[in-house]
């Protein structure tokens, strides 16, 4: 009688890599993964049962397939953070990118880069922002500010929210930690008057109407510069704002706006559009001036040239303006503050002036721009001394 011969399993499922049974009954499952650094690794995965390693093993080569780099339990937080930025890169604005960037290569990596990333505890996360709140600055005097370190803080928690989905980590360690600011002074803009007095010394720049769409209508520095002639409706007298001007790396580009609620068309108040009326004549005259070195960027403020101007030179101009004008210091951005103030203060409607400064949420609006001055609030107790009357 011929003896039987063994039954030959089925060829292997299509991803199911290279599945053996070892002595001890555990199945086991080879395959090579990318690590965070660029290379390769082979990994080997563990069951008692044959199908569920099987599902484990297609779930590994479904995120090879789709370049996520698959860390072992052994992975430092600074290859994992590596991995992290070459996988967010293309989804993300390149200054966000930027600053990510930096800071895991500046301050995150330095600290806790060789920590494990599954023993990475809240303890390390407390010890990073301790450590980099007494981190002195590279340039200038004084330490890093409590805003830098909570931006360092926020980038470790995108991260390991990241590990968390991918099920690399329990729980994310750094939402367990707070980094609050010590000293969260209010930045209080400018006042009408203030407003006023500025655009006074800067009706002599060659940019003046530049500063009055800042002033005015609260448009973000990045937004102002990359405005374009085209952007610009002289029949309905309205301008779109449709892009971002950003620096990556060597150079400037125009980006889209920093949300899509950012993209909007907004109507120019009348002394805004004589401003840009006369600004187009004299660039105008500085484009005849500067004959075959001028640049046709379109764009409606660049330098003498026609290129587009710097974003960083945007913040020098100011200061210099307003220290010539002798009004107390305050930020680019803080026109935009005050200008949604101001709109508030005069009773426009909040979701007017949502529309107007490219906000997406009402909270933003009402209550990071929506400052009150005391002269506003003295106005408003005194209208309650009228509806209520005098004490006898």
């Amino acid at each position: 009688m011929a003896t039987e011969k063994p039954k030959r399993r089925g060829r292997r499922a299509n991803g199911e890599g290279t599945i053996t049974r070892r002595k001890d009954g555990l199945w086991q499952a080879a395959i090579y993964v990318p690590q965070p650094d660029g290379t390769t690794k082979r990994k080997f995965i563990y069951n008692r049962d044959r199908d569920a390693l099987r599902d484990e093993l297609t779930d590994l080569a479904y995120k090879i397939g789709k370049g996520i780099p698959a860390a072992d339990a052994k992975v430092s937080v600074g290859d994992y953070l590596d991995g992290w930025l070459a996988e967010i890169k293309p989804h993300i604005r390149p200054a966000t990118y930027t600053g990510y960037e930096t800071n895991v290569r500046l301050h995150i990596k330095p600290l806790v880069g060789t920590k494990r990333l599954d023993k990475l505890g809240a303890r390390d996360v407390r010890m990073l922002v301790e450590v980099l709140r007494s981190k002195p600055v590279s340039r200038g005097q004084g330490t890093m500010s409590d805003r830098a370190v909570q931006y360092v803080h926020a980038t470790l928690r995108a991260a390991l929210e990241q590990a968390v989905r991918e099920e690399l980590v329990a729980r994310n360690v750094a939402k367990l930690v707070r980094s609050t600011i010590r000293d969260a002074r209010e930045h209080e803009p400018w006042t009408p008057e203030e407003s006023t007095r500025f655009l006074k010394t800067a009706a002599e720049h060659r940019l003046t109407a530049m500063w009055v769409l800042l002033v005015v209508l609260g448009l973000r520095r990045g937004e102002v510069l990359a405005l374009r002639w085209s952007d610009l409706d002289t029949g309905a007298e309205t301008l779109s704002v449709l892009g971002s001007l950003q620096r990556v790396g060597e150079r400037l580009e125009r980006m889209p706006t920093k949300t899509r609620g950012s993209t909007r068309t907004i109507p120019l108040p009348a002394r805004a559009a004589r401003a840009v009326a006369a600004h187009r004549v004299a660039q105008g005259a500085e484009r005849a001036k500067a004959g075959e070195r001028w640049v046709d960027s379109g764009l409606m403020f660049t330098t003498a040239h026609g290129t587009p101007v710097e974003p960083r030179t945007i913040n020098r101009m100011f200061r210099t303006l307003s220290d010539a004008t002798g009004l107390r210091p305050v930020r680019v951005h803080d026109l935009r503050h005050g200008a949604v103030s101001l709109l508030l203060a005069l009773g426009v409607p909040p979701r007017t002036v949502m529309q107007v400064v490219g906000h997406t949420v009402m909270e933003m609006t009402m209550e990071r721009y929506g400052h009150v001055n005391l002269d506003e609030q003295r106005a408003a107790v005194e209208r309650l001394d009228r509806v209520f009357g005098e004490e006898d």
